[in-house]
């Protein structure tokens, strides 16, 4: 009799008595799995086998080509150390999975749900927009598509399940490397939570390791076109990574390989025109009425999906001078434009009168204005860019000083309608929640980062700076609204834990704020070479940067760059007297993190990579789990901010999976 091969067909086979091909096929799932829906482990029995035979799965030191810390030990450890250990690291990397979804629910979704809400997406179906999470949005989309491939509708494509997991793994492993810049600053909410104290060097370790994790999902995700593959190329494209790291180009090309999926599922799923033309009022906050069909609510999806391409299409051509992928021609350009601008008269119509209320308006109306805010915070950027393409590529349909001319308009309307709420805002700063509080730093930190990036395009040729008439009194608006606003974040924290979660450390992308940072504190020495600031008034407006700049560098690259950029200017200028007077930003910390501690979260980092996920309902169980905790209506993370009870991990059981991550949601707080 011929001997029985060991270790070849998975769990669900083995199970029901049939053979299995997994082995044969050399896939991630065999074919019984998939047809029966159930998920297979023939990948997970793979890598067993090799580790027996490896000792050990292949450390992700060898992708990133950094030389292993540790070196053989000169005795092999017992049995029972060697299932402690691995029991410590399952637990970290539980704990540090937890806490990236939690950073990526904290930050990324609620300020994307703001902005793409019915207050200020201009394409509306409904009298109120259905609010939802992005992950909920872009899994939804995809399954309604897939459902109406089976009802054969030619334009659709039925899913695969084996895709389905290629795309619901690399979508986790984008979290992760997109929320990895957070571990070491404290979430919103997360004041009891337990705290990643771990070192500059170990942090960026981590975030070596999870980058370059999910680089190699991103590139399935290329020819695997879906609203989840677009967004998880999006957060990984806006993933920054260090300077001296030889792939990080490939970040930008997944950004627009994003935008290019969304254009195609745009085109794939086109819909008929809005059917409400009418402006709401501000008070309007009537629920969904139910005459409108799922058709509709279908369109309101794609609509809400392709809006948030178009904002993120807005800022990636801002901040890197790109051309739009979104936008092909100037005719789809000057459309939406033509739409945001009545979508924003008609919210000056119903507004007169609130900016002069003395006492601070409720939050709904806030949330109102601030979404109205944003449609035309990013209604400036879109007539920003063709000035830039007209600069710097030549490119432009129109007159030169004409495009321009445009985009002071722009600039100038919003300053008419949204300066004086933003100025009642900040009068009332330390009235507001902390979501408003983020909300209104956020847009006013956008609104003048897109007219200093317009101010500093002329600088490139000194022969364009007539066309511009009033250049520095905007450069001196610009500058001193980010000072007051950086000043104000640094200042307040709304913890009682000050210096734990300061506002300024919750931009979804930090990037805007170190480039703010940064052109606000290159206009400060022009404003001084003008002499229109005093010393005193130069002194502590760099300062302010110089501070906001050194809290950045805890999440951001760049920050990490301009920081001694700038201070070189400062010198250069002769300000160096006031570097020196700049306070430091973080209390010294006496007791240093242990070298224990840090080496638990490193190798937890290289077990969430090493693990693999098979069961494709893992994303969606995740993401509506949290959606259900979380809400975007309730705004308030309150789920966050109760205390875990880490002794219910089942990642103390020796059998310990991946999965453990998403499927059991019963272990939190409050259920």
């Amino acid at each position: 009799m011929p001997k029985r091969k060991q270790n070849t067909s998975c769990g669900p086979c083995r199970r029901a008595r049939i053979g299995c091909d997994a082995a044969l096929r050399g896939v991630e799932a065999c074919s019984n799995c998939v047809r029966r829906n159930k998920t297979c482990t023939a990948t997970q029995l793979r890598k067993a086998t090799r580790s027996r035979g490896t000792s050990g799965l292949t450390s992700i030191t060898d992708i990133i080509d950094v030389a292993p810390s540790s070196v053989l030990p000169e005795e092999v450890p017992s049995r029972s150390l060697c299932h402690e250990s691995r029991l410590y690291q399952n637990h970290e990397a539980l704990a540090l999975h937890h806490y990236l979804w939690d950073a990526y629910t904290a930050l990324f979704e609620p300020q994307f749900g703001l902005w793409m809400g019915n207050d200020c997406c201009p394409f509306k179906h409904f009298p109120t927009a259905p609010k939802t999470l992005i992950s909920r949005l872009m899994i939804s989309l995809d399954i309604t598509r897939s459902q109406q491939a089976l009802n054969q509708e030619p334009r659709h494509k039925a899913s695969n399940p084996a895709d389905d997991i290629i795309i619901n793994n690399a979508l986790i492993r984008a979290v992760h490397a997109f929320s990895a810049r957070w571990i070491v600053a404290k979430l919103p909410g997360h004041d009891r939570l337990p705290t990643i104290d771990i070192t500059r060097q170990s942090h960026d370790r981590i975030s070596d390791i999870l980058w370059h994790r999910a680089r190699q999902d991103m590139y399935k995700l290329l020819a695997r076109v879906s609203y989840r593959s677009s967004l998880a190329l999006y957060l990984f494209g806006i993933t920054p990574t260090r300077a001296q790291n030889p792939e990080a180009h490939f970040s930008d090309v997944c950004r627009e390989m994003s935008l290019k999926q969304l254009r195609e599922l745009r085109d794939a799923d086109r819909c008929p025109p809005p059917r409400l033309t009418t402006p709401l009022s501000i008070e309007d906050m009537s629920p969904v009425v139910d005459r409108y069909s799922c058709g509709s609510q279908y369109h309101q999806m794609v609509d809400t999906a392709y809006w948030f391409g178009i904002v993120c299409d807005t800022s990636r051509c801002l901040l890197t001078g790109s051309a739009s992928v979104l936008f092909p021609d100037r005719t789809a350009h000057l459309s939406v434009r033509h739409i945001l601008r009545r979508q924003i008269e008609g919210f000056r119509s119903n507004s007169e009168g609130l900016c002069q209320s003395k006492s601070p308006l409720p939050e709904n109306t806030i949330y109102k204005i601030v979404c109205h805010g944003s449609a035309a915070k990013s209604l400036c950027w879109l007539a920003i860019v063709p000035v830039q393409r007209a600069i710097i590529c030549s490119e432009a349909d129109t007159a030169l000083d004409e495009t321009i001319g445009q985009c002071i308009r722009e600039i100038e309307q919003f300053e008419s309608l949204f300066s004086p709420f933003l100025d009642m805002f900040l009068r009332d700063y330390l009235l507001l929640s902390r979501e408003l509080r983020v909300s209104v730093y956020l847009l006013t930190i956008h609104f003048h980062l897109g007219v200093l990036v317009f101010l500093n395009i002329p600088t490139q040729g000194s022969e364009l700076s007539g066309l511009i008439p009033n250049y520095l009194e905007l450069l001196l608006n610009s500058t001193r609204q980010i000072v007051n606003v950086i000043r104000m974040s640094l200042c307040t924290s709304g913890s009682p834990h000050p210096g734990n979660d300061q506002t300024i450390l919750l931009d979804p992308y930090p990037e805007h704020v170190s480039d703010s940072l940064w052109y606000a504190g290159r206009g400060i020495l022009t404003l001084a070479r003008e002499r229109i600031l005093s010393l005193i008034a130069v002194e502590s407006m760099l300062s302010v940067v110089l501070c906001g700049l050194s809290h950045l560098t805890k999440i951001s690259f760049s920050a990490r760059e301009r920081l001694p950029l700038l201070r070189q200017l400062c010198v250069a200028s002769g300000y160096e007297a006031t570097i020196n007077n700049v306070l430091p930003c973080f209390s010294a910390d006496t007791s240093a993190p242990s070298s224990t501690s840090q080496s638990a979260w490193v190798d937890g980092a290289e077990r969430l990579t090493n693990e693999s996920l098979c069961d494709a309902t893992l994303v969606t169980n995740t993401i509506y789990g949290y959606d259900n905790r979380v809400g975007l209506n309730q705004r308030a993370l309150g789920w966050a901010s109760d205390e875990v009870d880490w002794s219910q991990i089942d990642s103390v059981l020796e059998q310990w999976k991946f999965s453990d991550c998403f499927v059991d949601m019963d272990w939190w707080p409050g259920e």
